[in-house]
């Protein structure tokens, strides 16, 4: 089928594919440094915004909900920076490091926010 494909198109398709493989090798080390911000301010604007536009809507079940989604978020960059960690060297070894480490703390904290959508009352009047 490649035979019956014209050079310009084949060519694209290289390009394109180069693009994507570079994009990835750039961001690989930061993965963790913007999953875990992405996941934190998921949650915490969400799950405010919830509570504050009408805090009924603001259920157990809902905030448990927003919770796991940041911390999978989250998780998925660590997990991501902590792999590279092994093959990058220098600095982008370092940045893959402390994207990890940060995913990790913003796990925390997205944690500790969802627990205390648990413990205390979405309404105060």
């Amino acid at each position: 089928m490649a035979a019956d494909l014209s050079a310009d198109l084949l060519g694209a398709a290289v390009v394109r594919r180069e693009i994507v493989d570079r994009a990835k090798y750039l961001l690989t080390p930061w993965a963790g440094m913007l999953g875990a911000g992405f996941g934190w301010a998921l949650s915490h604007q969400v799950g405010s915004d919830l509570v504050q536009d009408n805090c009924n809507i603001a259920n157990p079940v809902v905030m448990i909900l927003i919770g796991v989604v940041g911390l999978a978020i989250a998780a998925f960059g660590g997990l991501v920076s902590w792999r590279a960690v092994g093959r990058e060297e220098g600095g982008r070894k370092f940045v893959s490091f402390v994207g990890a480490l940060m995913a990790a703390l913003f796990s925390i904290a997205i944690f500790m926010q969802t627990v205390a959508s648990l413990l205390l009352p979405g309404c105060f009047g």
